[in-house]
């Protein structure tokens, strides 16, 4: 089983908290910190998968969604209506999908992150 440990970045602000990047699943662990400026010091979540499900468009499309819930951990919604706000969520989310998917490099996972980046 591999594992992927995604990190929110320095980059952007949300909320008192800093920036972007995730990732998700089975073996959820974060390390919560506010307005740190290393890697070491700001949330994470380790997505553990099994390789051999990237090779089917259905265990691709699980992992991409454990992405995608991984990123709402690290990027939480903050109730807020502030349009700055919800473009910073919205874009660290984004942001940490995309460097997961990037990360784990496995051609079908970016062709299915691809087509859901398309569809907003």
């Amino acid at each position: 089983m591999k594992t992927f440990t995604a990190y929110r970045s320095a980059a952007t602000g949300i909320g008192g908290a800093l920036g972007a990047i995730a990732a998700l699943l089975m073996g959820v662990s974060m390390i919560p910190a506010a307005n740190a400026a290393t890697i070491d010091e700001v949330p994470s979540v380790v997505v553990r998968y099994d390789a051999q499900s990237l090779a089917t468009e259905s265990g691709a499309r699980e992992v991409y969604f454990r992405l995608v819930s991984a990123a709402r951990h690290v990027c939480p919604e903050e109730s807020s209506k502030d349009l700055r706000v919800i473009f910073a969520t919205r874009q660290c989310r984004e942001d940490a999908i995309a460097r997961a998917v990037s990360k784990i490099h496995q051609p079908r996972l970016v062709e299915i992150a691809a087509r859901h980046a398309k569809q907003g």
